[in-house]
């Protein structure tokens, strides 16, 4: 059986500056509240570098995303937590914000 995906939280404006790279911060499971699985980020205001395999980006070595581009990890056949959990951010120049919606079942 195929458990629906449904939204589990938000993290809004999460700082992305060219110093130190940032992680998300998942919402946790209370209630009926499930662990997320899937997460939409949306890049505001100025690019970003990230990565998902535990070493953080830089302003040359991670996956490049422009301002006002998404990052999507919503295919519903698939379990994002670990991929979630070891994302990493860093701004190119300036000070860029995400917005997250994350998601939980599939």
């Amino acid at each position: 059986m195929t458990i629906p995906i449904v939204q589990t939280g938000v993290q809004s404006t999460l700082s992305v500056t060219t110093a130190t790279a940032v992680a998300l911060t998942m919402p946790g499971t209370t209630g009926t509240r499930i662990q997320p699985s899937h997460c939409i980020i949306n890049v505001v205001g100025a690019s970003i570098r990230w990565t998902a395999f535990g070493t953080a980006p830089t302003a040359t070595i991670g996956i490049l995303v422009l301002a006002g581009g998404n990052i999507e990890f919503m295919d519903g056949e698939i379990n994002y937590q670990n991929i979630i959990s070891l994302f990493r951010a860093i701004g190119i120049s300036g000070t860029a914000t995400l917005d997250v919606a994350f998601f939980g079942g599939g």
